[in-house]
């Protein structure tokens, strides 16, 4: 699943009585730096800044984050209840309050024995008109429900005596609700058949159905099943015949809706993971339970466009339904192969409406038909996504020596759904705008976003599909690897991009900041067990940590051996498809113990996986020996606030893989060669390094440079070094020429590695232990700042400077306030000055010289027009003035062209045609606009006929605004549930809250509306997405 996911059915339901149980997430920020709102655990910042110069400003900043600190303090304990300022939620070992006679089953496996579902015939009649036209002839009584729906479930049972099956199916939900649920099940529906059935079978009394929480259904039966044996095969038909609602919630089975003219017009799609397919019919709805599926669609003959996993066996045929008043077509797919029942997929549309295009790809014999279906609109802006599919497609083949080994690939992008994309074997459904990509039109980093996404769930047909986590516990058995490798094969696909030392900055530095809250968890979490606790899972641990955990593994084995225990792995699970963590590593233990006896890597990898957190590693280099090295790690946890008690001594140890360069090595050979060297440090501390690093003790040379561990950021932990170490680092960066030759090549022209040592710094710091220069006093922020200082305006790489003005955001953050924020916006500007004055381009295009309006720089790297970026957002955000000037020319020139061409497609006399710095020109203009310029942004936003994306852009720049009034006003046009999409609303306030004004605006709303906003978008989880 991508990453814009959001699961929310917290609520738990029986028969009498419905308990409505949501968790909340605050406003994340997004990966790009530009300047989103984050809610952060706010630590007690002793911040003494002693610079020269440009840094005078800053001195005594130590005491205005300490009042800032106690005021942040008292406004987290004015949240909502069930709010935190946490970005990860805690997974616990219990579910709901239970009462003593209550009878809680949360896993089949448990509550089955011996049951296994084999085959199951669906078939959903889908009562949904094209339009919401009064005229429609479905019934009003019908409309939104699969009334006449059946599902027939193959199992058998391998144990005896068995009386009871239990599985899944929503039964009833709180009143009032949209979302689709099963309404109920005919009287007498529920049936239980021995095959083959014919008017012989024998058919097992079905003598009630309990209803229990958690979606749970009990079948009692008034004769036991009979099992099956290793000589003798006895099979069982469980039919439900049932009704159920089409909600708009974006969930289960859905309806989606978009505008065609003055028609509001209506298509039908899922979205089953990770435990919504019950939603739709009854089923077993567990990742470890697989199943073979043959669907039927039955639908009113004006849709004609369906799709589900795989193939129509033959042309749609007509279809008499039993009251005859509606002409109905019928749809019959081909059988699956074996599968979870949440990688089902569905999409019912108006052929007229929804087009495909279609590739026939040479990656198996025969081809394979590959396509990307969409809105007719914009389905040519669907074009990059279907070469980049048959690109990834070939890579993930070769590399990972697995065909795709299914009779097709559909990806379709539909208007709304909560997550970025779903992995739906055969047919992958988008959220529209992360699917189409419109050369000329849009940014480089949407560019970006496609590719990404279309790798990371191209990923999944190996990585969750062919092999999934046999519980949710595991997450990141699916989720961690497809994040790990979609930059692999975007990479491949994309190879001049110039991203692939962006991982860390993407990834590892993401993981490092969640895995370091006292809410965190660990990659394996045995505890999962109810609904909510299953959501919690789909976070940044799983994705980004699990991703930095197997690039540390790939690290420490190096890649190419890591590759080929990933294809033994592949090959020797895939015949059962449920994979547990063991499995993993047994496999890779299996490919490197033949070379290395001694290598066991379950017991290095065990903590990594087993325990949340993870290690800051500090070195001591003796004075008077040169040659001695001291270390100690211990556990890195940042407090709720600045009176945070709660945090108890961690006595985890873990295997920490030790890599170690000294700064006068040179060449860029030397330093990779470094980063290959590994020794394990498994002690929690000693006075030097143990016998088997010898390997690496070459960097503990007696000469005077510095030295620099974790080399090239493989492994997942912060370093931090005596106060000598670190003034060395800093005197060598605040020198270096990053132009320099690859014979001069040293650590820090290594740009992962700049990024690195900003960002364990800046966080060191955030907790005070950063070596003082006084070592009577906690330590500062003496040595981030200095690092920063020293050498930010000579930067020339995105992830870098990115690492460095993010965690800058923190303390901005930290310092709002009216004596406070001054002195620190002061100090900003003028670090922003040289660098936008030298390095700023307002006009830059990228990399494909065939788009519209391309430039002479349009074949520059997907970095540089970040970085160039990131100097113009920071310029502006910090107000430098030619900045703010040259905004406000672009925005003011771009609305004097009126409505109708602002948005024009291809208008190259638009003063805003350069793309990449378009929503700049409309945040940063729009800062000082006027009332009438408000209302012509307004008049804009509620336009119907302009794209969703464009819509966003137009939200981004407007939520810059400083006017008071306006922003309250865009708070309501936001949440109104008419202007924008649900699925964006959590977008729309981190751009309202990006600016100090925005940000209490926004959190006042919020407190004011909190249960209007719940009851709205279903959960504030699912509206503000991470």
């Amino acid at each position: 699943m991508g990453r814009g996911q959001a699961f929310t059915d917290h609520r738990e339901t029986e028969v009498v009585k419905t308990t409505t149980r949501t968790t909340v997430k605050p406003l994340s920020s997004s990966r790009e730096t530009g300047w989103m709102w984050q809610a952060r655990y706010l630590p007690l910042i002793i911040l003494t800044v002693l610079f020269a110069g440009v840094l005078a400003a800053l001195i005594g900043i130590s005491v205005l984050l300490a009042q800032t600190t106690a005021k942040l303090n008292t406004c987290n304990a004015a949240r909502p209840q069930g709010v935190t300022a946490a970005p990860t939620v805690t997974v616990g070992p219990t579910g709901p309050p239970v009462e003593p006679e209550e009878k809680l089953i949360y896993r089949l496996s448990e509550a089955n024995e011996g049951i296994l579902p084999t085959h199951y015939d669906l078939i959903l009649q889908i009562h949904v008109p094209v339009t919401s036209a009064a005229d429609e002839p479905i019934p009003v009584a019908d409309r939104f429900t699969t009334k006449g729906s059946s599902v027939a479930i193959t199992l058998r049972t391998t144990k005896a005596n068995v009386t009871t099956i239990t599985l899944h199916a929503r039964h009833d939900v709180p009143e009032g609700s949209q979302s689709g649920h099963l309404q109920k099940f005919k009287e007498g529906a529920v049936t239980v058949t021995e095959k083959p059935i014919s008017t012989k079978s024998k058919t097992i009394p079905v003598t009630s159905v309990e209803y229990l929480k958690a979606d749970i259904i009990v079948i009692h039966l008034g004769e036991a099943l009979t099992a099956t044996t290793e000589n003798v095969t006895v099979e069982y038909s469980l039919k439900f015949e049932f009704e159920g609602f089409i909600g708009d919630d974006n969930e289960g089975l859905y309806r989606s809706q978009y505008k065609k003219g003055s028609d509001t017009k209506y298509l039908v799609t899922s979205h089953f993971q990770a435990y919504k397919a019950r939603r739709a019919f009854p089923c077993f709805d567990e990742p470890g339970i697989r199943s073979t599926f043959t669907t039927t669609l039955r639908y009113p003959a004006t849709f004609l466009m369906t799709r589900t996993n795989t193939a129509e066996v033959r042309p749609a045929q007509n279809w008499v339904a039993p009251n005859g008043t509606v002409l109905w077509k019928e749809s019959v797919f081909e059988r699956t192969k074996p599968m979870p029942v949440y990688l089902n997929a569905f999409l019912v549309s108006s052929a007229d409406d929804f087009k495909a295009n279609t590739v026939e790809s040479d990656l198996n014999t025969p081809p394979l038909p590959i396509s990307v279906i969409g809105n007719a609109d914009i389905i040519a802006h669907g074009a990059y996504a279907l070469a980049q599919s048959q690109a990834i497609m070939k890579e993930l083949a070769k590399v990972y020596q697995e065909p795709y080994d299914w009779p097709k690939l559909d990806m379709v992008g539909v208007p709304d759904y909560n997550a970025g994309a779903t992995e739906n074997w055969g047919l992958v459904v988008y959220r529209e705008s992360s699917l189409m990509y419109e050369p000329g039109v849009s940014t480089a980093d949407q560019k970006r976003g496609v590719s990404a996404i279309v790798s990371h769930e191209l990923s999944h047909m190996i990585f969750g599909n062919l092999l999934t986590t046999e519980w949710w516990g595991d997450v990141w058995l699916n989720e961690g690897f497809a994040s790990y490798i979609e930059y692999r094969l975007m990479e491949a696909a994309n190879p001049n991009w110039g991203t692939k030392y962006l991982f860390t900055y993407w990834t590892t530095k993401r993981a490092l900041e969640s895995d370091s809250q006292p809410t965190t968890h660990a990659l394996h979490n045995p505890a999962v067990q109810t609904p909510a606790q299953i959501d919690a899972m789909f976070d940044v641990i799983s994705y980004e940590k699990g991703a930095a955990v197997l690039h540390m593994m790939s690290g420490v084995m190096r890649e190419p051996v890591f590759t080929a225990a990933l294809v033994r792995y592949i090959d020797r699970m895939k015949g059962t498809g449920s994979v547990k963590y063991e499995d993993l590593l047994a496999e890779l233990d299996n490919v490197v113990a033949p070379a290395e006896s001694s290598f066991d890597l379950t017991t290095h990898m065990k903590n990594w996986i087993l325990k949340a957190g993870y290690p800051v590693l500090t070195l001591t280099r003796s004075a008077a020996n040169p040659g001695a090295l001291s270390f100690k790690q211990t556990k890195f946890t940042l407090p709720i606030g600045a009176n945070d008690t709660s945090i108890a001594p961690d006595a985890t140890v873990w295997d920490i893989p030790f890599t170690l360069i000294n700064g006068g090595v040179l060449g860029a050979d030397a330093v990779s060669a470094a980063a290959e060297r590994t020794c394990w440090l498994t002690a929690r501390s000693a006075e030097t390094l143990p016998d088997e690093c010898s390997t690496v003790t070459d960097a503990l040379a007696s000469d005077d440079s510095y030295l620099f561990a974790n080399v090239q950021q493989n492994g997942f932990y912060r370093v931090n070094y005596d106060r000598d170490n670190w003034d060395k680092i800093i005197a060598a960066l605040s020198k270096i020429d990053l132009g320099a030759d690859a014979a001069d090549f040293t650590i820090l022209h290594d740009p992962i590695s700049r990024g690195q040592l900003i960002d364990d710094a800046f966080n060191l710091a955030k907790i005070g232990l950063t070596p003082s220069a006084d070592i009577t006093k906690p330590g500062d922020y003496s040595i981030p700042m200095h690092l920063v200082d020293g050498y930010i305006t000579t930067e020339t790489k995105y992830g870098p400077l990115a690492s460095a003005l993010d965690n800058i955001r923190y303390l901005e953050q930290m310092l709002r306030g009216p004596t406070t924020y001054p002195p620190f916006s002061a100090y900003m500007t003028r670090l922003m000055t040289p660098l936008y004055e030298s390095a700023s381009r307002w006009d830059n295009a990228w990399t494909d010289a065939a788009e519209p309006n391309a430039t002479p720089n349009s074949e520059e790297t997907y970095d540089s027009v970040m970085f160039n970026n990131l100097i113009i957002e920071t310029a502006c955000f910090y107000e430098v003035d030619g900045c703010l000037k040259e905004a406000v020319r672009r925005f003011s020139a771009w609305l004097n062209l009126g409505p109708d061409q602002a948005f024009a497609p291809g208008n190259s006399s638009a003063p805003l045609n350069i793309i990449q710095t378009k929503s700049l020109a409309l945040c940063y203009g729009m800062r000082s606009g006027s009332s009438a310029q408000w209302n012509d942004m307004k008049t804009l936003l509620i336009n119907s006929t302009i794209t969703n994306s464009n819509k966003l852009a137009l939200l981004r720049g407007m939520a810059c605004s400083d006017d008071d009034s306006r922003i309250e006003e865009l708070l309501e046009l936001s949440a109104d549930g008419i202007t924008i999409r649900a699925q964006d609303v959590g977008s729309a306030f981190s751009y309202i809250a990006r600016f100090p004004k925005g940000h209490a605006l926004a959190w006042n709303y919020l407190q004011k509306n909190w249960k209007t906003l719940a009851r709205r978008q279903g959960t504030l989880h699912r509206a503000f997405p991470e």
